[in-house]
């Protein structure tokens, strides 16, 4: 068995459409009614009405087509200050390959941070360093807390909405949420090699599997999928670069498919998946079957059931080569008796299966799992009894817990939960 490794476009109108909804808001039909979008850093705002932007480093000119959407005020505004808000742009281009904006959409730079709590301070109002996601984020007595999905405590999970203040990053918003497999960053891109990456303040490894969707450039926003590691280092899996351009390194495509064949093993390889397209000029759709190629980069969300053949499932994907790599895949829906809830764990490995497969039923901190073909696991070399684990998978009807993925560490570490003897249902 293999090892292996889950955009938000903010927009007001549409940014409830930048940090709140899935990077898939880039992923459109095979034929866009615009030449390019993207969403970046304003680093130069018009003067007078007419003037062009500077967006990630790109000249936008506007025209009397173009609609501009704030957050507040107006252009005309004196005290109004563009520069350093982020934008996002739907543009064409002209005859001299100009780029002229049909709409821009301006919001407040808030970065959003998705991972585990790892510290909070123990002070009045719950103010200092906090630790989410591997990173440290001031908490102030303004910061407001929403914890209606729980409570707000160490080994839980939480969404922070923060703004970069100095070299460090303030929390404007905590909202506690579901655990998951991955953490997720949503930030300007700042830096990159072929090594790490740096989301507003946050560093990111790099490794041979790291899928990215597009090509970095400084000042553009960019969604990342990443792991905490034994250190608290964050690696990523994939990037969503905000920037698409029919004719661009990858085209980004989204469907709603039926799945025909899986992997004989695992999750990674090629599925076979059938969708729906839609004929030109007229209401009705046609079938057809498509492989996908899934790899250790790609995110895989299923907290409804188990994803088998028949299940339907939500593909993000982006066009590479001529074929199809998914980016992320979402449970939809599964047969009844493979339906059930997401779960997280984390303990010590207490008893495995014998001899030396890995699949069969596991104790890790007194609960018992079930490994199968098709759980993702990662670091199965330093499987054994005593070694700290976390998995997630599906509680199922019977009670029987599946796991769709299992981590295994050499040693304690900070990964989710500092793996202490922890245990949850998503409702």
């Amino acid at each position: 068995m293999k090892r292996h490794f889950s955009t938000y476009l903010m927009t007001i109108l549409m940014l409830v459409v930048l940090c709140l909804t899935p990077a898939a808001a880039f992923a459109q039909d095979a034929n866009p009614a615009y030449d390019l979008r993207f969403a970046g850093v304003i680093d130069g705002s018009p003067v007078e009405a007419g003037d062009p932007w500077v967006i990630a480093g790109y000249t936008v000119n506007v025209d009397e087509a173009t609609v501009v959407h704030l957050t507040g005020g107006t252009l005309n505004d004196d005290d109004l200050q563009l520069t350093g808000m982020w934008a996002t742009v739907i543009a064409h281009r002209d005859d001299a390959g100009d780029l002229v904006a049909s709409q821009i959409t301006v919001a407040r730079p808030e970065i959003r941070i998705k991972g585990p709590i790892t510290a909070i301070p123990e002070t009045e109002g719950r103010t200092g360093a906090w630790v989410v996601a591997g990173q440290e984020i001031e908490v102030t007595v303004d910061t407001k807390f929403n914890e209606r999905g729980g409570p707000l405590a160490e080994g839980g999970w939480a969404e922070v909405y923060a703004s970069e203040v100095g070299d460090g990053l303030t929390a404007l918003r905590i909202r506690s949420t579901e655990f998951q497999e991955e953490v997720e960053i949503y930030g300007v891109i700042q830096a990159f090699s072929a090594v790490e990456w740096t989301l507003s303040t946050v560093d990111l490894s790099v490794n041979e599997e790291t899928l990215s969707t597009g090509e970095p450039q400084l000042g553009l926003l960019a969604h990342a999928a990443a792991i905490v590691q034994g250190d608290g280092s964050l690696l990523a899996r994939n990037f969503r670069v905000m920037w698409q351009e029919p004719g661009g390194l990858h085209q980004a495509v989204q469907f709603r498919a039926t799945v025909v064949t899986l992997p004989e093993e695992d999750m990674a390889g090629t599925w076979k998946v059938t969708r729906v397209t839609a004929v030109t000029g007229g209401t009705e759709g046609v079938e057809e079957t498509v492989e996908v190629t899934v790899t250790d980069a790609t995110s895989i969300i299923a907290k409804k059931g188990l994803i088998i053949e028949g299940s339907v499932v939500h593909i993000v994907a982006w066009e590479v080569d001529g074929g199809i790599q998914a980016v992320q895949i979402t449970l939809v829906d599964t047969d009844g008796i493979w339906k059930g809830k997401a779960f997280y764990h984390a303990g010590t490995i207490q008893d495995m299966p014998p001899g030396n497969g890995l699949m069969g039923n596991w104790t890790i901190g007194d609960q018992q799992l079930r490994v199968t073909e098709r759980t993702r696991i990662e670091g199965a070399q330093y499987a054994r009894v005593g070694a700290p684990a976390e998995a997630g998978g599906v509680q199922l009807q019977n009670g029987v817990r599946v796991l769709t993925w299992l981590r295994i560490r050499e040693h304690d570490g900070r990964g989710t939960g500092f793996f202490t003897a922890a245990t949850g249902v998503v409702e």
